[in-house]
């Protein structure tokens, strides 16, 4: 229950969204924090042996992380640094001596990390109390063997949790949910760097989960809308830097879906197009928006449909679409979200490409701007002396 719940806050993006990334970390602060958070939230305790829990809790599995490798000292080099700029001060602007290089306890970490939790928590709620609910979230279900019981209490002891291990997903159908990203045009060479890096962290992170839950069977991908070669053509021009590991997916154990429509994908980029040009007349502007809402609906809806009706049984299946989308799944399928770690560094490098292009335009506009008010000063002095 608290995995899903701290994905649908994004308490780990939050993290890396605030604290620089170590690149000599095998995992970013967001993923470490997070499972600290979780251990806390599960039992409200001071964090003794959090290796043992995480193995019999199976938060190894959900958050991908070795059982070997969470412990102390593994933790204490995860754990952010207090830099000097950040902590060096105490709270009546004395300088606090030691501060500058040293490392926060796992209970400082769990405190604070907790009340961020609760605090997100919080606003979500009182959001939905105004009338304007989150978005969905991944549908984490339970699963069925475990619905007829009572879930355990925050102060349940550890030994008494049954353990979620793959093999009880087995018989399920699995979905492997991987965000997809398209480079900007004429994107630098850091971008195509962490694209790369994120796609060789998917694989990874993929084959892992086929190693615990079985081998994908259906390959579903946004934009695709044919099955076999037609559909890997298409697939080679909507996800040039995926597709190679997608192909190595379909060449091996998997089929290759036809997942989306046609008509309403078109239906949809058309009426986005409209709106972005800037209409005038708020009517039209207002039927541009509710086409466009209507079209990605029944369009997401399709994505959902296409799905409940080739994954069968207990097979796995795997998702490739954007973060955004908008695509309710079946309540019988365990949604699993492959989160590497490269994949926050690569969300902030979009945002940092994003506001320096909207710096860059804004400038534009203003010496274009400048410039037209120069030229209209000569003409006003030619008015006034022919006047």
């Amino acid at each position: 229950m608290i995995f899903p719940l701290l994905e649908r806050m994004k308490v780990a993006q939050i993290i890396d969204q605030h604290l620089p990334t170590d690149p000599q970390a095998e995992y970013d602060h967001g993923t470490v924090l997070s499972l600290l958070i979780a251990a806390r939230m599960y039992n409200p305790v001071p964090l003794v042996d959090v290796a043992q829990w995480a193995k019999d809790s199976g938060a190894d599995i959900l958050w991908d992380i070795p059982v070997e490798k969470i412990n102390d000292n593994w933790l204490g080099r995860h754990a952010p640094r207090r830099t000097v700029r950040q902590r060096s001060c105490d709270p009546f602007g004395k300088p606090a001596p030691g501060l500058a290089d040293s490392r926060p306890s796992q209970h400082d970490i769990a405190v604070a990390g907790t009340t961020l939790a609760y605090l997100c928590l919080g606003w979500r709620i009182e959001r939905a109390h105004r009338g304007r609910p989150p978005p969905s979230p991944l549908n984490h279900t339970i699963p069925e063997t475990h619905a007829d019981k009572e879930l355990p209490g925050m102060s349940t002891p550890i030994t008494q949790i049954l353990k979620p291990d793959a093999e009880q997903y087995r018989e399920n159908r699995k979905l492997f949910l991987v965000p997809t990203f398209l480079l900007p045009h004429g994107a630098a060479e850091e971008g195509r760097q962490l694209l790369e890096r994120y796609w060789s962290e998917v694989r990874d992170h993929v084959d892992n989960l086929e190693r615990s839950l079985g081998k994908v069977s259906h390959v579903y991908h946004e934009v695709v809308f044919s099955d076999g070669e037609e559909g890997m053509k298409t697939l080679e021009q909507v996800n040039p830097q995926g597709c190679s590991f997608i192909k190595a997916m379909c060449h091996s154990d998997a089929r290759l879906e036809a997942t989306d429509d046609k008509a309403l994908f078109e239906e949809s980029a058309d009426w986005q197009r409209c709106i972005s040009i800037g209409l005038i007349s708020e009517k039209v502007m207002s039927t541009a928006v509710e086409g466009y809402q209507e079209a990605t609906r029944r369009r997401y809806e399709h994505i959902g449909a296409r799905i409940d009706e080739t994954l069968q049984g207990h097979e796995s299946g795997a998702l490739f679409i954007r973060e955004e989308h908008g695509v309710q799944f079946p309540t019988d399928i365990q949604v699993f979200y492959v989160s590497p770690p490269s994949l926050d560094a690569f969300n902030r490098w979009l945002q940092d490409q994003y506001r320096a292009a909207e710096g860059a335009k804004q400038t534009q506009y203003r010496e274009y701007r400048a410039a037209e008010g120069v030229q209209q000063a000569p003409e006003s002095e030619e008015a006034e002396e022919s006047q």
